[in-house]
């Protein structure tokens, strides 16, 4: 159980820092352009995501009108500078349902169906996605430091500092 869990924390350790990795570009690329991505499955239920001037805007809507189907399901839409992308919480209005250090809840309709959305500043994301790197970081470098431990297992090695008695390793002298 405890190597799943460690299996587990390192694959998520890997997955946030690449997360962490391309948000860093996206959050600069964010006060230059627009950038919107939207999904379609259908002509009544709708999900996009929206980047611009230092934050991400994740949607989820319901269209209560028959909209005309569109023929992709993915698209994508980048706006120029000087363009009209300004996706922050200001633009939706009423539909704000709480504002906290540039988070939001979104939640209104918008006379053609209904919205759900919530906006994330980047600078709140990438510390979000920091936290389980430096989690890792710190206990790398602690198993490392602790004096009298195995270096593979961390096996306390002061009654036996000759050979790790757990996993066998031969301790370098330090």
């Amino acid at each position: 159980m405890k190597r799943l869990r460690k299996w587990l924390f390192n694959l998520i350790t890997a997955l946030s820092l690449a997360l962490f990795l391309i948000s860093v570009p996206g959050w600069i690329r964010s006060y230059q352009y627009g950038d919107a991505l939207d999904f379609n499955p259908s002509h009544h239920f709708g999900v996009a995501t929206w980047s611009s001037s230092g934050g991400v805007v994740v949607e989820i809507w319901t269209y209560s009108l028959s909209v005309p189907e569109t023929k992709n399901l993915f698209r994508w839409t980048a706006q120029t500078p000087g363009g009209s992308f300004k996706l922050m919480y200001p633009d939706y209005g009423p539909m704000v349902a709480g504002k906290f250090l540039g988070f939001a809840l979104i939640s209104g309709d918008n006379g053609e169906g209904h919205i759900w959305g919530l906006v994330l500043p980047y600078v709140g994301v990438m510390i979000f996605l920091a936290i389980p790197p430096l989690l890792w970081l710190y206990r790398y470098r602690r198993r490392k430091l602790l004096v009298g431990c195995c270096d593979q297992c961390g096996y306390d090695l002061r009654a036996t500092p000759d050979r790790c008695p757990e996993c066998g390793t031969i301790p370098q002298t330090k």
